[in-house]
């Protein structure tokens, strides 16, 4: 009997070491609640699914694949909050990889991580627009503009437009 539990003993040493995890998340679609029938991205759905990409075991890093052309602000907060967090917890390097679209909180998302990869022809940006409704009323035109990226190239058009109520 003491023979078979050396030999058991001599078998753990030849284990290989265990290969590096690296945790893939796929962000897909709007960002907030889309409709009745179709649910976007929030930190609701997606708290368990963070927490078990972050927890596996021998995790080198987590990959987070980013098509979103964005949504709601606060979702993208939380959710890009909590990316931080446990990335920082678990000492883990987040990378974002961008495949058609990172745009506004898609683009949030993609900034919660340590490096961002995208394909040339991606679409990865915020163009910084900012609409509100008010109410079923009067719709005012204010102008066009002209969005401009770092380089000062023509990056996006947008209508200016201010609505208020009728009542």
């Amino acid at each position: 009997m003491a023979t078979r539990w050396k030999t058991i003993d001599w078998l753990k040493g030849l284990r290989r070491p265990a290969a590096p995890v690296v945790a893939v998340v796929r962000l897909t679609g709007m960002i907030g609640d889309v409709g009745e029938y179709r649910q976007g991205l929030s930190l609701m759905r997606l708290a368990a699914v963070l927490e078990t990409a972050f927890t596996l075991r021998n995790l080198s890093a987590v990959a987070i694949v980013i098509n979103s052309p964005g949504g709601s602000a606060v979702q993208s907060a939380l959710i890009s909050t909590r990316i931080r967090s446990l990335a920082l917890e678990h000492n883990v390097p987040v990378i974002a990889f961008v495949e058609d679209v990172a745009a506004s909180g898609g683009y949030w998302l993609a900034c919660s991580a340590d490096e961002i990869l995208a394909h040339e022809a991606s679409i990865v940006g915020s163009i910084g627009v900012v609409a509100a409704v008010v109410s079923a009323g009067l719709v005012i035109s204010l102008g066009r503009a002209l969005i401009m990226d770092d380089a000062d190239h023509p990056v996006a058009r947008a209508e200016i437009l201010i609505s208020a109520s009728t009542r």
